[in-house]
């Protein structure tokens, strides 16, 4: 039987787009530092039911679970796309005007 993979539960928050993630009181932290991590998928469906409740009251928009890398208390997304999200991205900021 294969290893479950740890997870975390992010989304970004409805009033302003910012990614967040679920924190571990349950709360949406702009730290992927203070993510609840789910280590089965009981534990990730528990989590994720959380989120829809939030999603319903308008906190938060499209959460979704994403695989993280765990070592020791220290978390890092696994995939680029996490990386670039966790760090502000993206990588190329938009000016909103043309440099042609």
């Amino acid at each position: 039987m294969a290893r479950e993979k740890p997870k975390i539960i992010t989304a970004n928050r409805l009033d302003d787009g910012v990614v967040v993630y679920l924190d571990k009181s349950g709360n949406w932290s702009e730290r992927l530092e203070d993510s609840k991590v789910a280590m089965n998928k009981d534990e990730e469906d528990v989590l994720m039911e959380s989120a829809s409740h939030a999603e319903r009251d308008l906190l938060i928009i499209a959460p979704y679970s994403m695989d993280i890398e765990l070592t020791g208390s220290n978390l890092a997304p696994r995939s680029q796309r996490e990386r670039i999200r966790s760090s502000g991205g993206p990588t190329i900021k938009w000016g909103g005007g043309s440099n042609v």
